[in-house]
């Protein structure tokens, strides 16, 4: 074994190292083993190199290592309860489950145009949360001006200010709106979801709080 080779088995050995014995990547880890014996076992790198294209393990570690990735991925967002978030890496899996992939820019395409399907599904269903959240100190605002007592020079000012803001903060609904609409064209925010735990762990205030503020914002954007 010359040193170029025996370079390349240390290469390959070290590849190994990154994965085995990690539970999170078990076909990457098979995959990279059948690797370095291929190149441990060749006479030369030539018939190395045969060997890698005859029974493509280049290929083998491609596909191994996407399905690692994308089961672990699903797996983490299925135990957060994260059901739009873990749908397209359980769709990636499960299409490596189900079909043998010999090309690596075939597989590279599948999970690319997976992945950018799933672009506009997780915007329509994490769009509702943002929006709302990051509109609550205006409607603590509101609730303050509305409620304050002012004196009766200030009062006309005051009802002007409110009804600008309830204009500006509709209006930058509407246009959240129409921008999801762009990518998901039935869009319609959908309040009641923002109860389920994906969301509700990233709304840090009491249920009544929520309830009604959830309220409030529906009725300072019109209801919609």
């Amino acid at each position: 074994m010359d040193q170029r080779h025996q370079e390349y088995v240390e290469y390959y050995r070290a590849r190994l190292r990154r994965y085995d014995g990690d539970p999170h990547y078990p076909r990457t880890a098979a995959a990279q083993r059948a690797m370095l014996d291929a190149i441990e076992t060749a006479p030369d790198l030539e018939t190395f190199g045969k060997r890698v294209i005859g029974e493509a393990l280049h290929v083998r570690c491609a596909v191994a290592l996407a399905w690692d990735q994308e089961e672990a991925r699903a797996k983490l967002y299925e135990e957060l309860d994260e059901p739009v978030r873990a749908a397209p890496h359980r769709a990636i899996a499960d299409a490596l489950a189900a079909r043998e992939y010999n090309d690596v820019a075939a597989l590279n395409t599948m999970v690319s145009e997976t992945l950018e399907r799933s672009n506009a599904p997780i915007t329509a269903d994490e769009v509702p949360r943002d929006e709302f959240w990051n509109t609550l100190k205006v409607l603590e605002d509101l609730t303050m001006w509305e409620t304050a007592d002012v004196p009766a020079e200030w009062k006309a000012e005051r009802v002007e200010f409110i009804a600008e803001t309830r204009a500006r903060t509709a209006e930058m609904a509407a246009m959240s709106r129409d921008g999801v609409r762009k990518f998901v064209p039935d869009y319609s925010p959908d309040w009641d979801a923002l109860w389920q735990p994906r969301h509700r762990r990233r709304l840090p205030v009491p249920d009544d709080t929520l309830r009604r503020r959830i309220a409030e914002y529906r009725r300072a954007i019109g209801g919609k």
